[in-house]
């Protein structure tokens, strides 16, 4: 790309002009690329060296870091490190990206795409036994690939390398407070230095407040006039389903997932705090046809053990004990009709009703098709599905089920172990453009052990 106005310094030539939405916190931020050539377009980072104490040393960190996680995928790239001729300067050259989670939120963003593509990313640098340290909205930038849009994370220079008993020696240096880990908060002194040992769930602990950042746009810990270190050290963060309740990316059954997941994230003891692998492998990434499927599985195992339809005791305001109403009620009346004509001779709402809507979501689309209903087709077709159908009208039916089996004396079984193993299956966000079993039997092999 051709610029107005270009300005050279060494081997890069970048646009005089900075991106204003992009420059942040002080350093400016060029559009650009490598002189003599025609190569694909960069990101130029603009950085006057003596506003940073041991700046230097934090640039040849994060160059350590970036070539030694060289082509690790989504996290964004280092082309090109020059300094400017009076060393007043320095230019650092990313691969080129659209804007951050600080900068670029709008209703239009694939939001749960780009923060599972950031994760994956992070997951990427904890494999290389790196933990960043410095996870926030700004550090994760939003990138176009495939012609989608994908999240990657950047600025390693608080990135520190995890020694054999998985921990990093910290000293001398400062990182985003606001989401930074209790256990790293408690580290600094009063000169905002500090030195101790940290572990790889501090990323997941800033990971978590930036899911909830990016779907509601407030800081999990941002509330009661408090600063927000102060909450994170006394665990005391806003109402996470009623926030994410108003959230403009997600329906009402994706809530308790996410909810879930990021109160999980944010647990106060680093060892209670998932991996990040655990976290990409949460339901609140699935497909709806991995869902299904999970529902499906679920139904058949419950169903061939009788005991454990005793304690399957999910409480919805629709499912009363008084005998006199069921969730069968909730339903539109052409579906009511389905279920109730082709309810089986076990059917017994009154006495389990959870139990019989699982078993009713593993059935019903057989009896759809059976009875050629198109009005009801019609009705699931509105709601794009009918799982959909279902979660809207039982937006925690899903997550209790997943916890419900998440019991080690079921998640154990074969049939259900693979919902729950921690081995990292690359294609899990994508799977609903292949069969919805095929992702999960897939993964069998690495859940045998």
């Amino acid at each position: 790309m051709n610029f107005p106005e270009e300005m050279e310094v060494g081997d890069l030539i970048h646009n005089i002009n900075p991106d204003k939405e992009l420059s942040v916190e002080g350093n400016l931020i060029f559009h650009g690329r490598l002189k003599n050539t025609v190569s694909k377009d960069l990101i130029i980072k603009k950085i006057k060296k003596s506003e940073y104490s041991k700046y230097q040393e934090r640039i040849d960190r994060e160059v350590k870091a970036t070539i030694e996680s060289l082509k690790l995928k989504n996290v964004l790239n280092i082309e090109k490190i020059v300094e400017s001729n009076n060393g007043e300067y320095c230019y650092i050259a990313y691969e080129h990206f659209t804007g951050t989670l600080a900068t670029s939120i709008k209703a239009s963003l694939p939001i749960k795409l780009i923060l599972f593509t950031a994760t994956e990313g992070l997951m990427h640098l904890h494999d290389k036994c790196f933990i960043h340290r410095n996870i926030c909205p700004g550090n994760i930038v939003i990138c176009e690939e495939d012609q989608q849009l994908v999240g990657k994370i950047t600025d390693l220079s608080f990135s520190k390398c995890l020694s054999d008993d998985k921990q990093a020696s910290i000293s001398h240096d400062f990182s985003e407070n606001s989401y930074s880990a209790p256990e790293l908060i408690k580290l600094y002194d009063s000169n905002r230095e500090f030195t101790g040992k940290v572990g790889d769930r501090v990323d997941v602990f800033s990971m978590g407040i930036v899911y909830f950042n990016a779907l509601t746009e407030f800081n999990l810990f941002e509330r009661d006039g408090k600063s927000v270190e102060k909450n994170i050290l006394n665990d005391d963060f806003q109402p996470i389903y009623k926030t994410l309740n108003k959230s403009k990316f997600l329906k009402n059954y994706e809530v308790p997932l996410a909810e879930q997941l990021i109160k999980s994230m944010v647990q106060y003891d680093p060892n209670l705090r998932p991996t990040i692998k655990q976290v990409l492998n949460h339901p609140f990434f699935w497909s709806d046809n991995q869902k299904e499927y999970f529902l499906f599985v679920a139904s058949q195992f419950i169903q061939g053990i009788p005991k454990i339809k005793q304690k399957f005791n999910f409480k919805h305001p629709g499912f009363n004990d008084d005998g006199q109403t069921t969730w069968v009620e909730a339903l539109d009346d052409e579906v009511k009709k389905i279920v109730e004509t082709k309810r089986g001779k076990s059917f017994k709402p009154y006495k389990n009703e959870a139990s019989e809507l699982l078993r009713c979501l593993r059935n019903i689309p057989a009896h759809i098709n059976e009875q050629g209903n198109k009005k009801v087709r019609n009705i699931f077709e509105k709601h794009n599905g009918y799982f959909k159908y279902f979660s809207t009208e039982f937006p925690s039916f899903f997550i209790y089920c997943y916890d419900f089996f998440k019991d080690p004396d079921y998640s154990a079984y074969d049939t259900l172990r693979k919902f729950y193993c921690d081995c990292y299956l690359p294609d899990r966000y994508t799977a609903h453009k292949c069969n919805k079993m095929d992702m999960f039997n897939n993964c069998k092999w690495l859940c045998a052990t």
